[in-house]
């Protein structure tokens, strides 16, 4: 059952950060205006204040990996980002905090092709189609994985001298488009492709940028999400564990994700990104008739941390690449995933 349930994790990895790949950076593109090489920000210099001045176009930035923007991506403007998510699951946190490790890795290859386009000066949208390649000893398969689209509000966009965050709210939907239940038990979960439910989230944002002269500056991210999942009616083996005599309904519970990402430029080119990832998520409960367990019965607690590094070519292309693994939990996987993007913003 736990190595089902880790495989239903890693296949619905977009579930972690809903609306995850908006990488559209919290100062350097968009409302908020670059300073020019003309303005003088104060810096402390052994004791004494001196003013120094910003270099014009800084900083280049694609986001850190997980957490997403303050920043909606303005009237006609596109945001595209290829994402590889390459994730191992090597064991699962039981509901004692303590890690059973699996006889094989749960493995898969998950391809996201994230799109943000402009609508107006103060809303966007985002569209999140992804693949997912299963794989675990002998058995693989290709999966199509939900769908998911969102719609992003600019409550405020913070100015370079200003104390208030740019800040941002958005509301998205998941569509069950992935396969998740007559599942057949020969394939060890590998042809799991989504979780068979519709879910609704609500998501703030909100983000900063602080100056230290030179090319180094600070962004900080604070990213926190509500969603809430429709019930599944389930057929055999499934998503969520199960045989082939299981019939019912899968209710899965509600989901809290926040995470803080930051970033700081070494040069004008290269940067440092963390995310630190919390998630909850409720019991999942089953009503019906089955022989192997479905569901969880305890809830869902994870801390998880992705440090990268990104190079960016100029203003509006970069790219970040990193790892994305977990320190603790209960009821969730123990995994060490791998992950690239390209992000790329026009005209």
């Amino acid at each position: 059952m736990h190595k089902q349930l880790a495989f239903s994790f890693v296949v619905a990895s977009s579930l972690l950060a809903i609306d995850t790949p908006s990488q559209y950076p919290s100062y350097g593109k968009g409302p908020r205006t670059i300073p020019s090489v003309e303005t003088k920000v104060p810096v402390e210099v052994n004791g004494k204040v001196e003013f120094e001045s910003i270099p014009a176009g800084e900083p280049f930035l694609t986001g850190p990996l997980l957490c997403p923007s303050g920043h909606t991506v303005p009237y006609g403007q596109i945001n595209l980002e290829p994402y590889i998510f390459i994730n191992n699951a090597v064991g699962f946190y039981n509901n004692h905090w303590h890690i059973q490790r699996f006889s094989s890795p749960q493995e898969s290859v998950n391809l996201q092709y994230f799109v943000q386009c402009g609508i107006s000066d103060f809303m966007d949208l985002t569209f999140l189609p992804q693949v997912f390649y299963n794989y675990t000893g002998s058995r693989d398969n290709w999966r199509y994985g939900d769908f998911y689209m969102a719609t992003g509000f600019q409550l405020y966009s913070s100015r370079f001298d200003s104390w208030l965050p740019t800040t941002r709210i958005s509301f998205g939907e998941l569509f069950p488009t992935g396969e998740y239940d007559l599942l057949d038990f020969s394939q060890l979960g590998t042809d799991v492709g989504g979780g068979g439910s519709f879910v609704t989230s609500g998501r703030i944002v909100m983000s900063d940028m602080w100056y230290f002269g030179r090319h180094h500056f600070l962004s900080l991210r604070w990213s926190n999400t509500f969603a809430f999942c429709t019930s599944v009616s389930v057929n055999g083996v499934n998503a969520y564990g199960g045989d082939p005599t299981t019939k019912g309904t899968v209710k899965p519970g509600w989901i809290f994700n926040s995470i803080i990402g930051s970033e700081f430029t070494l040069t004008k080119h290269v940067a440092l990104a963390l995310d630190i990832n919390f998630l909850y998520a409720a019991e999942t409960k089953f009503s019906g008739k089955t022989l192997a367990f479905v569901g969880k019965n305890a809830p869902t607690y994870l801390l998880s941390f992705a440090p990268a590094i990104e190079y960016n070519f100029n203003v509006n292309m970069g790219i970040i690449g990193g790892i994305w693994l977990s320190a603790f939990g209960l009821e969730a996987p123990d995994f060490c995933n791998g992950v690239i993007a390209f992000n790329w913003y026009f005209p």
